[in-house]
């Protein structure tokens, strides 16, 4: 590597960690102002229940776990990613993660460790994934990219909603994303075995359901789903068969096909998506 891709490579990353250092120098969400304080909090908290409750019962409203005060509503890999970072936690302070007296802990101290190990994880899985993508994967499939990979890294990792999201609002977004990002790497390296051990690693990707909405939505089984979705491509594939399609429209049933697909991917995610809502609200 000359000079001139060093520096292209380790600039962006260099800004994105300016960026990302800067805002930690303000409050976060929910700083000072219970009885919920904000997600800053909720992640702590989570490092409390994991810590110090059986695993059994990380789920389990009970009387040492307050599902109503940020109970834990993320897949297990990010529970467990929410103990090894509590452990941690409590390696350095015991006190940052006591059962229900850690609540509300602000600390500078605390905070500090917060904060770098959001720092610390967008360092070790966002941003290799993002300059993997831009500097490798891309040029792979794409000879003359239109945006040369200096410009798109510097735009993906001084991107305020990600910066944001994680570093001011507080979150661990970052390792998802990250692992998502480098399954997209693999896909595009043809590594399949990678592609499926970064999509059921990414821990963060979650579907809420209830045994309330269970019962409401009970005839929506995969069957049922399968059958749907395999009537209306049946129909679509026997009509392209069947018909011709008008000479002004020669690629109209492709094209019916590719939005009928669509359709069906964003009707579920709004479903879905409604469904937790009405279960939250619930």
């Amino acid at each position: 590597m000359n000079n001139d891709q060093f520096v292209k490579v380790c600039l962006p990353v260099f800004l994105g960690l300016v960026v990302r250092s800067s805002v930690l120098l303000y409050p976060h969400s929910g700083q000072s102002n219970p009885p919920l304080y904000g997600d800053y909090e909720a992640q702590r908290h989570w490092m409390e229940i994991t810590t110090n409750l059986p695993i059994h019962s990380w789920y389990v409203n009970s009387t040492e776990n307050d599902l109503n005060y940020w109970g834990l509503d993320y897949p297990p890999l990010t529970a467990f990613h929410s103990w090894l970072m509590g452990k941690l936690s409590a390696w350095f302070n015991p006190q940052w993660t006591v059962l229900h007296s850690s609540r509300g802990v602000e600390s500078y101290e605390h905070k500090v460790f917060m904060r770098y190990t959001v720092l610390l994880a967008d360092l070790l899985v966002f941003i290799p994934s993002a300059l993997l993508f831009f500097h490798r994967a891309i040029p792979r499939i794409v000879s003359n990219p239109k945006v040369p990979s200096f410009y798109a890294c510097c735009l993906v990792l001084l991107y305020p909603g990600l910066v944001l999201i994680d570093h001011g609002h507080f979150q661990y977004n970052c390792i998802s994303l990250g692992l998502f990002l480098a399954a997209v790497d693999a896909f595009l390296f043809d590594s399949d075995v990678l592609v499926v051990l970064y999509i059921l690693i990414g821990h963060a990707v979650v579907m809420r359901n209830s045994s309330e909405s269970a019962k409401r939505y009970s005839w929506l089984t995969p069957n049922t789903l399968l059958i749907g979705l395999l009537t209306g491509f049946s129909l679509l594939f026997l009509t392209q068969a069947a018909v011709p399609p008008p000479s002004a429209y020669p690629d109209l049933f492709p094209l019916a096909i590719s939005i009928y697909s669509c359709g069906q991917f964003f009707a579920f995610l709004v479903f879905w998506n409604w469904q937790a809502f009405t279960d939250l609200v619930n």
